[in-house]
C-alpha cells in the first residue's frame, strides 16, 4: 500500500496543497479570510509560509499553515484539519501562546501585542452540537458581561453543523471541502486554483521529495520496529525458556524428595517454597495412575 497520495489526486483539504494555494495567492487567502471571521478584512501581509516558529532553548516550536496579518493590528493562523483530534483545544491554546512569544521575541511590549486569530477549519466537528462555528474569547466565569479583552480568540468552523449560524458562502465552501460541487463563485475559485496547482511542475517537484523523504522515513520506521519486535520477542522467548526451565528443575526436585519419604513441610523448608505449592504437588502425586518419578 503507498504511503501520501499522489501529487495529482491533492485536494483543497491536503496540507500540501492547501498551504501552497493560500500562500502564494493572497486574493484568495484574504476572501477566505473574510469567510471565516464574516467581516471585511483590510489589506494582509503573511508572516511565514509554514515555516517553524522556535521559541524554547531546545528548539522547540510550532508550524503554522497559513500565517498572516492585518494592517488592524491583528495576526490570523488558518489551518486545515482532516482528522479528528480530541487535543485540538490544547493545540490552539499552544498555537495562540506560540504566536504572543513570537511577537515578544521580536521586541514588544505586552501592551503592544496584536490581536490573534487561531482558525482551525476541521472537517470533523470538534465539539458535541450543532454549529458551523464556535469562537471562544476569555470572559469571567462569575459574571459573563465582564470579558478579560485580551485580544485573543480561537475559531473552529466545521462542515458537520446543523443550525442556520453562518452564511450561506461559508457553509457552501464547508460542503465543498466535504465533496459537494462547487456552487458559489469562491468555491469556484477555489477549485480552480487546485486545478492550477496541480499543473505546477515546481510544487510537484517539491511534493515529490517531501512525499519520497516520507516513504523512507515510514518505511525505516517499519523495519526499525520489526527489528525491535524480533529482538524482544527473542528476548522473551529466552527469558520464558528459562523460568520454565527453572519451575520444571523444581518440580523434579520435589518429587524426589517425596519419593524418598520426606514430608511436605520439609521440603518446603529445604526449597524454601510456599507449604501450599508442595502440597498441591503432594496430591497430585497420590492420584491413581501418577508414579512418582
Amino acid at each position: 500500500m503507498s504511503y501520501g497520495k499522489e501529487y495529482g489526486e491533492l485536494n483543497f483539504t491536503d496540507d500540501f496543497m492547501f498551504c501552497k494555494i493560500l500562500n502564494n495567492d493572497e486574493e484568495l487567502c484574504k476572501e477566505l479570510l473574510e469567510l471565516l471571521l464574516g467581516r471585511k478584512v483590510s489589506e494582509i501581509t503573511y508572516r511565514h509560509t509554514q515555516e517553524d516558529i522556535k521559541i524554547t532553548s531546545d528548539g522547540r516550536g510550532v508550524r503554522l499553515d497559513v500565517y498572516l496579518e492585518d494592517d488592524k493590528n491583528s495576526v490570523y493562523d488558518i489551518e486545515m484539519q482532516t482528522t479528528w483530534k480530541k487535543n485540538l483545544p490544547q493545540r490552539s491554546r499552544y498555537y495562540q501562546g506560540m504566536i504572543d512569544l513570537n511577537q515578544i521575541e521580536a521586541g514588544m511590549d505586552f501592551d503592544e501585542l496584536k490581536k490573534s486569530y487561531v482558525i482551525f477549519i476541521s472537517l470533523k466537528n470538534p465539539f458535541d452540537g450543532v454549529l458551523h462555528k464556535y469562537t471562544f474569547e476569555s470572559i469571567c466565569a462569575e459574571d459573563n458581561r465582564i470579558r478579560l479583552n485580551d485580544g485573543a480568540k480561537k475559531i473552529f468552523v466545521t462542515p458537520e453543523g446543523t443550525a442556520n449560524d453562518v452564511s450561506e458562502g461559508l457553509r457552501e465552501f464547508l460542503g465543498y471541502l466535504v465533496g459537494n460541487a462547487p456552487q458559489s463563485s469562491f468555491t469556484k475559485k477555489v477549485m480552480s486554483a487546485v486545478q492550477k496547482a496541480r499543473e505546477h511542475e515546481e510544487w510537484r517537484q517539491e511534493y515529490m521529495t517531501l512525499l519520497m523523504r516520507d516513504r523512507e522515513k515510514f518505511q525505516e520506521g517499519k523495519e526499525a520496529g520489526l527489528r525491535i519486535g524480533i529482538e524482544q520477542g527473542i528476548e522473551q522467548g529466552i527469558e520464558q525458556g528459562i523460568e520454565q526451565g527453572i519451575e520444571q528443575g523444581m518440580e523434579q526436585a520435589i518429587r524426589r524428595f517425596l519419593k524418598n519419604g520426606c514430608s511436605p513441610e520439609f521440603v518446603a523448608e529445604v526449597l524454601q517454597m510456599d507449604l501450599e505449592e508442595v502440597q498441591a504437588l503432594t496430591e497430585q502425586e497420590e492420584e491413581p495412575g501418577i508414579r512418582l518419578e
